[in-house]
């Protein structure tokens, strides 16, 4: 291992690593074949990764940041990684290799996060799609709400998503072509302006950009500038134990309210109401409703608002919920139905109420 080490030490970035990757990849053939690797050997290989895949400054002390690549060496260890894991090998193997790359352990989280960002935007822009692939595995096991998950998300909305002209057209195949990144990769942006995990204070409200309203849209449809969902269900994408909808909900309620109009947001609300009551099986869990319910209460509570944005704001809270928790979907729970008692008067909610109580 030490000969290794004063190898790689030699060679110049980017075929230190290279050369660092193919040492990964043949570890990983190891652990393959003699199981999980132990604690010992997985803290050595990630002391690996930090220094010769990740660092500009080979034999930093342990516990220590490594100074971080350049611009340059930036770009150049994703074009490594890239024909890495676009090679035609096995699936399996690779992905292993990735998951060991990216693992949120070693001495700059930070910075190993935003490479694999950056990444997954190169494979976005090239059509990458194993690399897809492998990030939607990433990001399933970190989960599409936890704080690493969130930050990808950000990078890919600021980064690509709201910077490339024609966006939908470049990637409205994506959920037929890599359906598990796109499926997280959903859940992850709504979560970003849902703000689900944090407070329900909708007053400081922010709605998402147009380019990503427009996206999601055309995914959750399954076609660019379909007024039906595609033939089949293609357009709905499967999320074990969840729906599609749950975090978007708060997008298509708030919306009268901070101004945002158009046949965009009708569109994405008929959607979402068509993918839950679409969903066999597929539930929108109860904290995404009492979320919804106590943001929107907040929101209507922290300043005023037309007649008509009150009224547009709350049918669409109404025909949601009547959605999620009628029929078979739900049992209406107590603490839900009295916070939406809380709400202002309306016609469909009273309609709702009385339909769940």
């Amino acid at each position: 291992m030490e000969a290794l080490h004063s190898n790689l030490r030699k060679l110049e970035f980017p075929h230190s690593a290279e050369q660092a990757v193919n040492y990964i990849h043949t570890q990983c053939q190891k652990f393959s074949q003699s199981g999980v690797p132990s604690p010992q050997e997985l803290s050595s290989l990630i002391e690996f990764i930090d220094e010769f895949v990740f660092s500009a400054v080979r034999g930093v002390k342990p516990g220590k940041k490594a100074r971080r690549l350049t611009s340059i060496q930036q770009l150049q260890l994703i074009q490594v990684l890239a024909d890495y894991f676009t090679a035609e090998q096995d699936f399996n193997l690779l992905c292993s290799v990735f998951m060991i790359i990216f693992m949120v352990q070693g001495r700059d989280i930070e910075y190993k996060v935003s490479s694999l960002a950056r990444l997954l935007s190169y494979a976005l822009g090239v059509n990458a799609v194993a690399i897809l692939n492998f990030g939607g595995v990433w990001v399933t096991q970190q989960t599409p709400t936890s704080t690493h998950s969130l930050s990808v998300a950000r990078h890919l909305v600021q980064d690509y998503i709201c910077t490339q002209p024609h966006v939908c057209s470049a990637l409205k195949h994506l959920p037929g072509q890599s359906p598990l990144f796109t499926t997280n990769l959903i859940a992850a942006i709504g979560e970003l302006y849902s703000r689900v995990g944090e407070e329900p204070d909708y007053r400081g409200y922010r709605p998402p950009p147009g380019p990503v309203v427009e996206l999601v849209t055309v995914w959750l449809r399954g076609s660019e500038g379909a007024t039906q969902l595609s033939p089949g269900g293609q357009g709905m994408i499967p999320v074990p134990g969840t729906s599609p909808a749950a975090s978007l909900l708060s997008w298509t309620v708030m919306s009268p309210l901070v101004g945002e109009k158009g046949e965009t947001y009708s569109l994405l609300h008929h959607t979402l109401v068509e993918t839950i009551l679409g969903g066999e099986g597929e539930k929108v869990p109860l904290k995404y409703l009492t979320h919804l319910t106590e943001g929107l209460l907040a929101k209507l509570n922290s300043g005023s608002f037309t007649e008509d944005q009150t009224c547009r704001a709350l049918d669409r809270f109404g025909q949601l919920v009547a959605a999620a928790v009628g029929g078979s979907k739900a049992k209406p729970d107590k603490d839900l139905v009295m916070l939406i008692n809380q709400l202002p008067p309306n016609r469909l909610v009273h309609i709702v109420l009385n339909t769940i109580s």
